[in-house]
């Protein structure tokens, strides 16, 4: 089982690899193979590596989990090629992967009243740096219609980080595993936000490959801190 998973994760690599190259030669046809082959070697690692720990009790943990890489994987298949359809279907498809991705976290930790100081300073801070990005993206993002979207896409996509952090104040839940959604979550922002500086503000947008290479780490520390949870799981509350 752990070599399928080696497999699997070498594979998840190569498939960056690939599309990167590609992405470079304007290779868009191939991409529907590179990029979309990327999220489902991911679901499959995450299948196979907690395959001995399915029950009742955290099988919901594993539905959101392959709903959120599903959706992602629609998302990637969308924005290969440009124009506005693809465009709001793929963020329509990225905002559904992290409406189960809040889903999940907030799972793994409810929110409650003994962390209400942090979790304001969280959500403050969160909110103060999507409210500077849309600001910086207004103009554009406004003349080309796509204020709705953009909008309800950046304040899921907020409330994804926020919920990785609060995370953090499960009792039961290992630092490195919270750390491991902590950090996957700040670089699916951070991805994110190259996407819409490059789409909505920016003269000389930055690279792909910065993009791609965040987003595939953004979801590998995700992927892999669920697995640990889902591995470590008991019935105990958190």
């Amino acid at each position: 089982m752990k070599r399928i998973a080696v497999v699997l994760i070498i594979l998840f690599v190569c498939a960056f690899i690939i599309d990167s190259y590609l992405a470079g030669t304007g290779n868009v046809v191939a991409r529907y193979l590179s990029k979309g082959l990327l999220m489902p070697l991911l679901l499959a690692w995450f299948l196979i590596a907690t395959k001995s720990y399915i029950n009742n009790t955290n099988s919901r943990y594993r539905l959101y989990i392959c709903f959120a890489l599903l959706f992602s994987c629609a998302g990637d298949i969308f924005l290969i090629r440009p124009g506005s359809l693809n465009f709001i279907c793929g963020i329509g498809a990225f905002l559904a992967a992290q409406v189960f991705y809040v889903l999940f976290f907030f799972r793994v930790k409810p929110l409650y009243k003994g962390n209400i100081g942090f979790a304001a300073t969280t959500a403050v801070i969160i909110l103060a740096y999507l409210i500077t990005l849309n600001i910086l993206m207004w103009e554009e993002v406004s003349e080309q219609q796509f204020v709705i979207p953009v909008f309800a896409y950046s304040m899921v996509l907020g409330l994804m980080l926020f919920a990785s952090f609060n995370t953090y104040h499960a009792i039961r839940l290992r630092n490195c595993i919270a750390r491991c959604f902590i950090a996957g979550a700040i670089i699916f922002v951070l991805s994110d936000s190259m996407i819409a500086l490059n789409s909505f503000y920016l003269a000389k947008p930055l690279p792909g490959f910065y993009i791609m290479f965040t987003y595939c780490v953004a979801q590998f520390l995700i992927i892999s801190g669920a697995i640990k949870f889902i591995n470590s799981y008991s019935s105990d509350p958190v």
